[in-house]
């Protein structure tokens, strides 16, 4: 199900939050990847807005402030997408929903193991790799400034003979799915 009724995200959440650089926690430098900052915060707003109209919520739990959801997926930034999970409350006092944060999508996504195949959602010319390229994740690596795990991955041509090992970031990768299909390409070296 889609979020519906009165969204708020409010500005301060963003301004005072989301984009300042913490000492703990912090959520900046991440979103900053993706080219989200201070001084634009409308863009982020944006950016959320349009993640929760084309990704549905799942309810995560019940109390007495009101229900609370996940909505994950990519949050599309103007140089790149993050894979994030943000939460909301549809607060039970004016049944108004209230975004409660929005953090990195970690490892913990049951969804990719290592040594499973992915896909990746982005291009990398410096690999010469494309959006929707299939390679496999063979490793992870904490990312020395603490935004975004690194995901080291092999990737194979149509033969299957072992071609490259790299390290994207995280959010770069999704997981195949039943509904996708193969293709080839020719791999070509700019």
């Amino acid at each position: 199900m889609k979020l519906q009724g009165t969204i708020i995200i409010p500005d301060a959440k963003l301004t005072q939050y989301l984009l300042i650089p913490r000492q703990e926690d912090d959520k900046s430098k991440f979103l900053a990847q993706a080219g989200f900052t201070q001084d634009n915060p409308e863009l982020l707003k944006q950016a959320i807005l349009a993640l929760i109209q084309t990704h549905d919520a799942t309810s995560d739990r019940q109390d007495k402030y009101g229900t609370y959801y996940r909505v994950e997926g990519d949050l599309i930034g103007s140089s790149r997408t993050l894979a994030v999970i943000t939460v909301w409350i549809e607060r039970a006092e004016d049944g108004n929903i209230s975004v409660c944060n929005s953090k990195i999508k970690t490892m913990k996504d049951p969804s990719i193991s290592l040594y499973s195949r992915i896909s990746l959602n982005r291009d990398f010319p410096e690999y010469n790799l494309r959006r929707g390229d299939i390679a496999t994740l063979i490793d992870t690596v904490p990312d020395p400034e603490g935004v975004e795990t690194g995901y080291i991955l092999e990737v194979f041509n149509a033969l299957g003979e072992s071609i490259d090992v790299v390290t994207v970031p995280q959010s770069a990768v999704v997981p195949l799915r039943s509904d996708e299909i193969l293709s080839v390409r020719s791999l070509v070296q700019a």
